[in-house]
């Protein structure tokens, strides 16, 4: 019997895990969509509450120009291979030899590697 106990112990510690996940979930805004307020960049692109239009009654329905943006941006990407190859050369002589995972921050990385990287010869 005291294993019939044990396993009743368990399962309640596990549903009573699960459901304060369930509970915790919807407080950080995981069944949400929202849209991040951008600032007017000095090229004039507009916040992103102006580029969804505004049903009477509704909420915001992205628009075209919404859509468009966010193929554009889920279409970039780098594979993992890729990710874990640019990890491993970096501190290299060829890209960021001053490199440290300790002390560099996420700025020193794109600055130093990644732009200069990406860069095309062509000043763009």
């Amino acid at each position: 019997k005291s294993n019939g106990v044990g396993l009743i112990m368990v399962i309640h510690r596990v549903a009573v895990m699960l459901v304060e996940s369930a509970c915790l979930l919807p407080m950080l805004g995981l069944f949400h969509e929202q849209r991040p307020q951008l600032p007017k960049a000095d090229g004039g692109a507009p916040l992103a509450s102006q580029i969804g239009s505004v049903d009477e009654g509704h909420e915001n329905q992205p628009s075209a120009e919404w859509k468009a943006k966010l193929t554009d941006l889920a279409r970039r990407s780098i594979s993992v291979g890729d990710l874990l190859s640019f990890y491993a050369q970096l501190g290299s002589t060829e890209i960021m030899p001053r490199y440290d995972p300790w002390r560099s921050t996420t700025n020193d990385v794109v600055r130093q590697a990644i732009i200069p990287l990406s860069h095309d010869g062509q000043g763009k």
